[in-house]
């Protein structure tokens, strides 16, 4: 019933599905609120949710460089109560780009749920293409390299998983290079040549990048001569590297 609802809904219907990341930019033309959350269809919190929101902002803002902080991530819980991943190696981990990928053996793993700036979000669009699936992750790095994130270890949202879900929908080989090219492109593009080698995480972007261009190109994007050569040749150098593992990767299957 309308008089038990906390708050309104508004509906806006999109006149044809172009997936998540342009339904987020459309949405956030009507956000106009501080804070502001992506939930999906199928998602479900716990009740504590935006009091604890409510209360964890408030606290932020009390600081000195509040608006150096984009975002609260909290834990995720599947639908058997159990923890999605990993929680984050201290509680109220602040931390930047460096620090959560590219300066670590070992990242975080798993699910996380994001509370956002709403008027971060609104600088970065959302990396979308017309013609594939891509990852979230890959502007929530652009984002990270500029403004801290906030890691808390708490819970919020129930993840159910769906064998009808984008994750676990089954795709062919043309779907799947395609979400290699656009994820590796969209987190190497503003990458500079020297990072490329530097860095293992840029590096395995690299080896997806030239291989997925192997079967299939999007002729408006590109990385430029030079950072494209760059990737053949750290494709070259992790080929090797790759088929070992893959070696070792079958072996401990078959035993």
């Amino acid at each position: 019933k309308e008089k038990d609802l906390l708050f309104n809904i508004n509906y806006q219907v999109l006149p044809e599905n172009k997936g998540k990341p342009n339904a987020i930019n459309i949405g956030l033309q009507f956000c106009n609120r501080d804070i502001t959350v992506i939930a999906d269809s199928d998602d479900a919190f716990a009740p504590e949710t935006f009091q604890d929101l409510r209360e964890l902002w408030n606290v932020v803002n009390l600081t000195d460089t509040s608006f150096n902080i984009a975002t609260i991530w909290t834990l995720v819980k599947d639908e058997s109560d159990k923890l999605v991943g990993e929680e984050f190696p201290i509680n109220f981990w602040q931390v930047d780009f460096k620090s959560r990928i590219l300066n670590v053996e070992k990242r975080v793993a798993g699910e996380k749920w994001h509370s956002w700036r709403t008027s971060v979000l609104k600088e970065f669009n959302m990396f979308h293409s017309d013609h594939s699936f891509i990852s979230e992750g890959a502007t929530w790095n652009r984002i990270n390299k500029k403004y801290f994130f906030l890691g808390i270890n708490i819970y919020h949202r129930v993840y159910y998983s769906s064998p009808d879900g984008l994750i676990q929908k089954k795709k062919s080989k043309l779907e799947l290079e395609k979400i290699k090219f656009y994820n590796a492109y969209y987190n190497l593009y503003e990458t500079s040549t020297l990072e490329l080698f530097k860095h293992s995480y840029y590096r395995n972007l690299s080896f997806d990048y030239f291989r997925s261009t192997l079967t299939y190109r999007d002729r408006d994007l590109s990385l430029g001569k030079v950072k494209t050569i760059s990737t053949l040749l750290i494709t070259i150098l992790l080929t090797p590297i790759r088929f070992i593992q893959s070696l070792f990767y079958k072996v401990k299957i078959n035993h």
